[in-house]
């Protein structure tokens, strides 16, 4: 790249910047946003090179503040995203600012979740609710499967909502800015060593147990973790630290063949069962 002849400008209405060098190709500046009241700000980028070539360019910022003490409807990205603070939500006037992702539409492998509409990076990222905020992403066709998720800060990507919002979009709670994403989960949770061992003989007190585990929208629920026994449901413990279902029989079991059924339901309606038959003695 070509050296500059001197600091780009940024253009926003009337107010002109001139931006400082930060780096040999890197610029930086502050806009002010105070009294501007609009969806969309156009701020105009103006370069010139060492040899009087100019090159121009253009970005869009909200114009929309949070306030403390006032309910506030911010969009953002064309109105693909949208961001509902309640009154109690803000401490400070914040101009929240969003930055479109590029998602793979390819499925992971590892949690079975790909991209599926609009993801974002909203800022500032030290920007914090005393009640929390609500996250609104447009969504392309029906929702089944979709989910709301947000970036834990290492890459991993946690489901935390998929609350409906008309038709076309789904919401979910936050309590931070940060990079959010509508994706589905379509792969099942699995479930291995389901005991009883099919065809064993065990005592009338057994226990069963089951390892469980879902790396996408995960088992969000108690009430998603079914163990049924002879068609009877038992009252079963999920303890997601260790990714395992186990339950015991209100009673010792009668002598006899028995039927074990486990059903898991995870946060975006993926549903898988595994069943084991015994022998109680």
């Amino acid at each position: 790249p070509q050296a500059l002849q001197d600091a780009p400008m940024a253009t926003v209405g009337e107010r002109v910047l001139r931006l400082h060098e930060e780096s040999p190709r890197t610029y930086a500046g502050v806009v002010s946003l105070e009294g501007i009241d609009a969806d969309s700000v156009l701020v105009q980028m103006t370069a010139v090179a060492a040899d009087g070539g100019a090159g121009t360019g253009h970005l869009i910022l909200s114009g929309r503040s949070t306030v403390p003490g006032q309910a506030t409807d911010i969009p953002l990205l064309g109105g693909e995203v949208r961001l509902q603070l309640a009154a109690g939500s803000a401490f400070e006037v914040l101009y929240p600012q969003a930055t479109r992702l590029v998602l793979s539409d390819s499925i992971d492998a590892e949690t079975g979740l790909r991209g599926a509409g609009v993801g974002c990076r909203i800022g500032p990222a030290d920007a914090a609710f005393d009640e929390r905020a609500r996250i609104s992403l447009r969504v392309d066709g029906p929702t089944e499967y979709l989910g709301v998720y947000a970036d834990d800060g290492h890459g991993r990507w946690l489901f935390i909502g998929a609350d409906a919002d008309g038709e076309d979009r789904i919401s979910a709670k936050i309590r931070a800015f940060g990079r959010f994403a509508v994706m589905a989960d379509v792969a099942a949770p699995s479930i291995t060593g389901l005991q009883p061992d099919p065809g064993s003989v065990v005592e009338a007190d057994v226990t069963f147990a089951a390892d469980v585990a879902d790396a996408g929208s995960g088992i969000a629920l108690e009430e998603d973790v079914i163990l049924e026994l002879d068609g009877l449901r038992l009252i079963s413990e999920y303890d997601p630290e260790a990714d395992r279902v186990t339950a015991a029989a209100d009673e010792p079991l009668v002598a006899g063949a028995h039927h074990l059924v486990l059903t898991l339901r995870d946060a975006a309606g993926n549903v898988t069962t595994a069943t084991t038959d015994f022998i109680s003695r």
